[in-house]
């Protein structure tokens, strides 16, 4: 899915929310993101992109 902001657009792709869960948990126990990448096998730029974002609520479903 991307969203248009203006000028910009950005890709937003959706995440497992036990995956997010997981890497606040991670960091919550002193993993740096290079670690939860390891861990979790997912990219950095990833990890980075949810530690760096708001609390994540779950989504409702139409």
């Amino acid at each position: 899915m991307s969203l248009n902001n203006g000028a910009e657009t950005m890709e937003v792709s959706m995440l497992e929310p036990d995956i997010v869960v997981a890497i606040r948990r991670l960091q919550g126990l002193g993993h740096g993101v290079r670690g939860i990448e390891r861990i979790l096998g997912i990219n950095r730029k990833t990890v980075r992109r949810w530690l760096g974002g708001p609390v994540i609520r779950r989504q409702q479903r139409p």
